[in-house]
């Protein structure tokens, strides 16, 4: 799916000129809910798989960064990851208006907001994990402007969801 909106010009049953605005971009998932350990996960109530299960370490739940970033609708070829050849060192993600810089090891991540440098500050740090970049998902999803909710409320926490 492209981000863009398009103007559509129809004309009603009684001749009615009509122009009616499609944004592509809400047409993007609006729920998405992960299950601690597991690679299913449900998207707007449709199951789907991920190669790499969200886990719980340091009572944080990660995700690996292109899961999220693709589930928020940013494309896998749009994500660059530097450097090309050895270990990742920065994963870079456009978004909206935004430029994402997830830097491996750093609790630090830099957003580029229209042109205005921010600093977030994460409680735990980026790292690879079974060689893919894993991030706190709270971290990632706030600054793309996700709200959160997980379960159950009491014991050990057996999934996560997001609604944008």
């Amino acid at each position: 799916l492209t981000k863009e909106a398009y103007d559509v010009h129809v004309i009603t049953e009684t001749e009615i000129p009509v122009t009616v605005k499609i944004d592509f971009a809400k047409a993007l998932a609006q729920e998405v809910k992960m299950y601690i350990g597991e690679t299913r996960y449900l998207v707007d109530g449709k199951e789907a798989t991920m190669d790499m299960a969200p886990f719980i370490q340091s009572e944080r739940t990660f995700v690996p960064v292109r899961f999220i970033a693709q589930a928020f609708g940013v494309e896998e070829d749009d994500i660059k990851w530097e450097p090309k050849a050895g270990p990742v060192e920065e994963v870079f993600i456009p978004y909206e208006n935004k430029l994402v810089t997830i830097t491996i090891g750093s609790e630090t991540i830099r957003v580029l907001d229209d042109g205005e440098l921010k600093q977030v500050k994460s409680d735990v740090a980026a790292f690879i994990c079974d060689g893919r970049t894993v991030l706190p998902l709270r971290a990632i999803g706030e600054i793309f402007g996700a709200r959160f909710d997980w379960g159950p409320k009491t014991g050990g926490t057996e999934w996560v969801s997001f609604k944008l």
